[in-house]
């Protein structure tokens, strides 16, 4: 007993929440409905209300089909005055209607079951035309048809056809009075017709474009927007996609860039360090003016002075006078610092103060070279 209790408040509370669910969404799309311009609010309204007439030969009776079931607005007199069609439409109906669909009766209808060329098929609705006067007492100028392929036969090459027609005269008044409404009609369909739903429609194919440019927009809008939410939500993640490689490529440009940058500013880094080495190495090489001026001061004896000293790429060059001039390759070649010396020029003597003038010439080594 405490579960059936249970489940009829459970249900009770369903149902409850479903109403109320079921009044926020009407009043969702109420106001939602508002904010749209009154042309396409009045369409929208009248999506799901078609429109049915149904005639013969005295009378013609107007139903509207809503959501909400069947519901009959006239029933006038044939052929149908169009003030007083419009009149009970605009009374009746109040929103506009999504389609209009016309009924002949089986009565008012001529068929014809014809055997053709199978060559015939592929424009078998031109073919009907200009053979219409053979097979009916019309022509095709006077005259809605339709026609239906009952079946066919390769071997004998032959295509038997059902074609359906009613004259103009009979639905002319009645189509005018609805298209004076501003209703254009979907289809024009027999009574008992056995194909059923859509089956032959009467109404020739330029009339049922133009009820389709008339009354199709807003599927063809509604159809457009969904084809472009659909391409943007496919074509979205590869867009995204994309972009984030494209960000990669610069960011890796970019690392790139500074990478050579980098291998550069090492590059420049290691011909320098190179450099400084190369320096350091030949002044390790070779000693410095400091050190060859003490040593030469060291070796050379007090009666010997020098006019001049040089020292290019690791020569030493001695120019002056001297007591001993010849002595003085002996004493260098003792030197730690001086090898090979040798004279540059014969010794010769100042006979004003007796001193002998010189020119020698050393090889700088590094201190402790052997």
């Amino acid at each position: 007993m405490e579960l059936k209790g249970l489940h009829r408040a459970a249900r009770a509370a369903c149902a409850s929440l479903r109403a109320r669910l079921d009044a926020f969404l009407a009043w969702w799309a109420k106001e939602l409905l508002a904010l749209l311009p009154r042309r396409l609010r009045e369409r929208l309204r009248g999506r799901g209300r078609v429109l049915r007439v149904e005639f013969d030969g005295a009378t013609a009776v107007f139903t509207l089909t809503e959501p909400a079931g069947d519901r009959r607005i006239a029933e006038l007199a044939m052929p149908v005055d169009p003030g007083a069609a419009g009149e009970a439409i605009r009374t009746a109906c109040g929103a506009p209607v999504h389609d209009v669909v016309v009924h002949v009766p089986p009565t008012r209808v001529l068929r014809r079951t014809l055997t053709l060329p199978l060559a015939a098929e592929k424009n078998l609705r031109e073919v009907l035309a200009f053979e219409m006067d053979r097979h009916t007492p019309f022509r095709a100028e006077q005259v809605y048809y339709d026609f239906a392929v009952l079946g066919r036969d390769p071997a004998g090459r032959q295509l038997r056809t059902a074609l359906a027609l009613v004259t103009r005269k009979e639905v002319d008044p009645l189509l005018a009075a609805l298209r004076q409404e501003g209703l254009e009609p979907k289809a024009l369909h027999v009574g008992d017709d056995p194909v059923g739903g859509d089956g032959m429609n009467l109404l020739p194919i330029e009339g049922r474009a133009r009820r389709a440019r008339a009354q199709g927009w807003p599927d063809r809008a509604l159809a457009t927007l969904a084809v472009f939410l659909l391409s943007t939500a496919v074509a979205l993640p590869f867009v995204q996609k994309l972009n984030a490689a494209a960000r990669l490529e610069r960011e890796v440009a970019a690392a790139r860039q500074e990478a050579q940058t980098a291998g550069e500013v090492r590059k420049e880094l290691e011909r320098r360090v190179a450099e400084e080495q190369s320096l350091v190495g030949r002044r390790r090489a070779r000693p410095s003016v400091i050190e060859v001026l003490d040593e030469v001061t060291r070796l050379l004896p007090d009666s010997t002075w020098l006019n001049r000293l040089e020292l290019s790429n690791g020569r030493v060059r001695l120019r002056g006078e001297s007591a001993d001039a010849s002595g003085l390759a002996t004493l260098i070649e003792h030197s730690a610092l001086l090898r090979d010396a040798s004279f540059d020029a014969s010794v010769t003597r100042d006979v004003r103060n007796e001193q002998e003038r010189f020119v020698l010439s050393a090889t700088a080594v590094p201190s402790g070279q052997p």
